[in-house]
């Protein structure tokens, strides 16, 4: 081969080598970069607790252990009191979905509003009722006042329910207060002379040098305090959202109920308490008493209907499954959720 023909050659071959260099750094240039997948954009969130007591702590662990988080959601929690503004709250929209007393919905709805209890975490009346120091007996607490949230509340219902126990039920007033922290303020300014607390509220005014006069949980009365409660309208419209509002209840509760250490520092942290002797003796009280699987106490419910149609005949013929629709609850259940979490504990 003639030494030009080789160089020509050459020439050719280098020249495609360079084209093809060009092509590729073109390409790369012009086609679109790989990205990492964007996450998933989380679903703003505001929700509402009307009690300070550790019955609100799976509320309070879903968000602690990010638990909301997990389940895609952005949750803004705020406490409101109990009764009409919290209801008025749900109603407006202002937090579609509240952690409130069973009590507030039933009187609401049979009053002509349309709320719906979609799940509950506690079917105890985990309170006791304390009194000023001079209060030794029931009989001198006749004609006495006793703070409460608010009417219609569960404070409200645990006065009443322990005021029956006692016999003096007709003998004895209430005052709003707003809430736990409020009556106990209340107390120590002698605007009232009792109040119904919770765990770890009632240590509280137990250390502030209040008396004991009967603890309505050990009464034995079922009754279904926390209900995760929305409008009809906007649970019918936002059943994704709810679903995941409920899992990471579930999962808060597992934890609490598991990790001791985790519950105190959550309780701790809002029920603003650091006396660990306070909190340890709030955690036993309420381990065994969070519910697991976040459904409703069906004779918790009845019990909340007897106790209102005392006021309101409207409620002796209404049945629990008027107030309640529990389908994503129990599809929830039915995944075998619950049953993962507690595996072998």
């Amino acid at each position: 081969m003639k030494r030009s023909t080789i160089r020509n050659c050459a020439r050719l071959l280098a020249a495609r080598a360079l084209a093809a260099a060009a092509l590729a750094a073109l390409t790369a240039v012009f086609s679109p970069i790989a990205h990492p997948a964007a996450p998933a954009k989380k679903i703003a969130l505001k929700t509402a607790f009307t009690n300070t007591g550790a019955a609100s702590a799976p509320l309070w662990a879903a968000q602690d252990g990010g638990y909301f988080a997990e389940e895609g959601l952005e949750v803004t929690i705020a406490r409101i009191q109990a009764g009409a503004p919290v209801m008025a709250a749900i109603q407006n929209g202002e937090v579609p979905i509240g952690y409130i007393g069973a009590n507030s919905v039933i009187e609401a709805n049979l009053r002509g509003a349309s709320f719906v209890i979609v799940g509950g975490f506690m079917s105890r009346l985990g309170y006791k009722l304390y009194t000023i120091a001079a209060v030794e007996r029931a009989e001198q607490l006749k004609g006495k006042a006793l703070g409460t949230s608010n009417f219609g509340s569960i404070t409200h219902v645990a006065g009443q329910v322990a005021t029956e126990h006692l016999g003096i039920k007709d003998a004895v007033k209430y005052i709003q207060t707003g809430g736990q922290p409020e009556t106990l303020a209340a107390m120590k300014a002698g605007i009232v002379q009792g109040g119904a607390f919770q765990p770890p509220e009632d240590l509280k005014a137990k250390e502030a040098g209040f008396r004991e006069l009967v603890d309505v949980g050990a009464i034995g009365v079922a009754f279904q305090t926390s209900a995760i409660t929305s409008t009809r309208k906007w649970a019918r419209e936002n059943p994704e959202v709810i679903e995941r509002y409920l899992r990471a209840l579930i999962k808060a509760t597992h934890r609490l109920r598991t990790d001791k250490e985790f519950a105190i520092a959550t309780i701790a942290k809002n029920s603003r308490t650091d006396n660990r002797q306070i909190l340890e003796t709030a955690y036993s009280y309420f381990a065994d008493k969070w519910t697991p699987d976040g459904i409703p106490s069906t004779p918790g419910m009845e019990r909340v209907l007897h106790f209102i149609a005392a006021k309101n005949p409207a409620a002796q013929a209404a049945k629990p499954e008027q107030f309640m629709d529990l389908t994503i609850a129990n599809r929830i259940k039915q995944s075998g959720l619950v049953e993962k979490l507690y595996k072998g504990k």
